[in-house]
């Protein structure tokens, strides 16, 4: 009795823990801060986009999956500004917590999991870039398919009714992950499906394959096909999705030759030296038969996980660093302890190293940090002009974009482009747009375009950052 109130304890900490990492690593979602800017502040703009009927890929456009705009439409929805999307958020990763707690029980005892998973958040911490990344919405997705695949392959079951339940589920997952960003899907759920064929097809169950691939993609087209659906009803076409989720994603990833040669990269050898550190601990256990889905998943993943190699690109590596945890539990060799901690701290981007060093550089953007007193940043754009603003610095990495202050004053600029650092997707014509408002970090458009018919309307300063507002004349 006092072991089951002991376990329902730990399952109410989840969601306080997820909470407070997200408070803390989340900077850009987080209300206990003031950063703006990044990738966060595109997929705000992309939703709000949605709630203004702007269909994405069309009037707004950015490479990552449906879903996550949509996510992000959800957040602000509920609640405008942070709140919202960072609920969504805190939702998210206390589910993925749940049931990578339940993942690390089939390995140890209770206390043994809960400290595995609460490690692995820790070291998760090293993975965030700001916080609001595709990457973290497809986590609980990623738990779910890793646990069944750790249930199926532990425990070897031969219920035909148990393989199938599960095929179906790792299909509706593959296809949720699919729409956020295809490359993490392909490598996570193929990788199972690969282990699932090979143990099917060692076992000689060749009709098992048959319906197991067909329910794995029967689950795929459940959590695609609504989306494919909903976006044409928006009034986008097949061709805007195919290009901007596949395509363009594609060729921002490298391709399949791009994303071959970055195997050569450090950066990967050190992901690879971990896995294969993994791999040797999974094999001075009892649990053997993980290698059917182990060796193809971190194969995978390996060769999928981005060409630039961004810190945020390890998010969905989240199970199997859990698993590594769990694996260090389950060693009876110090020696192999030993090696797998040393690997882990002082191969290339350490994660207890860049855990320790973003949640420093997270609690920076707190509010207890000295600033001067902000003035009011009053939008002095009247709602039935709001939809005609041209955001004329759209770099979303700049400290205090007008992009973010655009969200956060409900506005929807009217450039189709938003990131000008990218050249895959060319901007309307400013002539075309004719914009009323024009809205400038500092002076950079009275500069650019001196001879243009606006003047200078209003100024919005804060702490961190000034803001000139152009009218017409």
């Amino acid at each position: 009795m006092k072991g089951i109130k002991r376990d329902n304890l730990r399952l109410l900490l989840f969601p306080i823990l997820a909470s407070l990492f997200l408070l803390i690593v989340s900077v850009t979602t987080s209300p206990l801060s003031k950063s703006e800017g990044g990738d966060s502040t595109i997929y705000k703009l992309l939703g709000l986009g949605i709630l203004h009927g702007k269909v994405p890929y069309v009037d707004l456009f950015d490479n990552k999956g449906t879903y996550l705009y949509l996510i992000n439409a959800l957040g602000q929805w509920l609640l405008p500004g942070r709140w919202g999307i960072f609920i969504l958020q805190s939702i998210s990763l206390s589910i993925t917590l749940f049931i990578l707690y339940f993942t690390a029980k089939v390995f140890c005892r209770p206390k043994s999991a809960f400290l595995s998973v609460v490690i692995s958040l820790f070291l998760l911490a090293g993975c965030y870039q700001g916080g609001n990344h595709v990457e973290e919405y497809m986590l609980p997705f990623l738990a779910l398919g890793f646990l069944l695949a750790v249930k199926f392959f532990v425990e070897q079951t031969d219920k035909k009714t148990g393989i199938w339940w599960y095929s179906l589920i790792w299909g509706l997952c593959f296809g949720m992950v699919f729409m956020l960003r295809p490359n993490d899907a392909v490598a996570f759920f193929l990788g199972i499906m690969i282990g699932l064929f090979a143990w099917l097809l060692y076992h000689k169950k060749w009709q098992a394959v048959l319906i197991n691939g067909s329910l794995f993609f029967t689950g795929a087209l459940f959590a695609v096909v609504p989306i494919v659906i909903g976006y044409i009803c928006m009034g986008g076409g097949l061709n805007d999705l195919w290009f901007g989720m596949i395509e363009v994603n594609s060729k921002v990833s490298g391709g399949f030759q791009g994303q071959f040669f970055t195997l050569f990269k450090w950066g990967k050898w050190a992901i690879l030296l971990l896995m294969l550190t993994l791999c040797v601990m999974v094999g001075n256990t009892n649990y053997n038969h993980l290698f059917w889905f182990v060796i193809p998943v971190c194969s995978l993943q390996l060769l999928f996980v981005g060409e630039k190699m961004y810190a945020h690109y390890l998010i969905p590596f989240f199970p199997l660093i859990m698993l590594f945890i769990v694996m260090l539990f389950c060693q009876n060799n110090r020696s192999v302890i030993m090696l797998a901690i040393a690997i882990l701290c002082l191969s290339h981007r350490p994660l207890p190293r860049s855990a320790v060093l973003n949640i420093i550089s997270s609690i920076k953007h707190m509010p207890f940090e000295s600033h001067q007193p902000e003035v009011s940043t009053r939008c002095p754009i009247p709602e039935d002009e709001k939809s005609s603003v041209w955001n004329h610095s759209a770099d979303p990495w700049r400290k205090g974009v007008p992009m973010a202050w655009l969200v956060n004053n409900g506005i929807v600029q009217c450039n189709r482009k938003i990131d000008s650092s990218n050249d895959y997707v060319e901007e309307i014509d400013f002539d075309e747009a004719d914009p009323l408002w024009v809205i400038s970090y500092g002076n950079e458009f009275e500069k650019a375009s001196s001879s243009l018919d606006y003047s200078l309307n209003a100024v919005v300063t804060t702490t961190y950052y000034t803001l000139n507002l152009y009218k017409k004349n």
